[in-house]
């Protein structure tokens, strides 16, 4: 049983690491996405453009970058997708 927690702390621990050395290294209009799901449980396509004020191609290119690198996870479809941070 101890061995199961001490490995599990391990992979927690791996996991915090690469939280805080990946977020550094993404661009900044990624950083600015993920810092507004500080303030927001949920937000669409449509909400991140208004805040963040970015072109929409690009924004959906860096949200598809933090969905594949498991910042974020993509809910539903079309029009009616939205984001939350995992």
């Amino acid at each position: 049983m101890l061995n199961v927690l001490t490995s599990r702390k391990d992979d927690l621990a791996a996991r915090l690491e690469k939280d805080r050395s990946g977020v550094t290294s993404l661009p900044e209009l990624s950083r600015k996405v993920l810092k507004l799901f500080d303030k927001h449980e949920r937000l669409s396509m449509k909400d991140i453009e208004r805040l963040t004020k970015g072109a929409r191609a690009t924004l959906k290119l860096r949200l598809g970058e933090l969905v594949s690198d498991g910042y974020l996870m993509r809910h539903g479809q079309a029009r009616s997708t939205w984001y939350a941070k995992i």
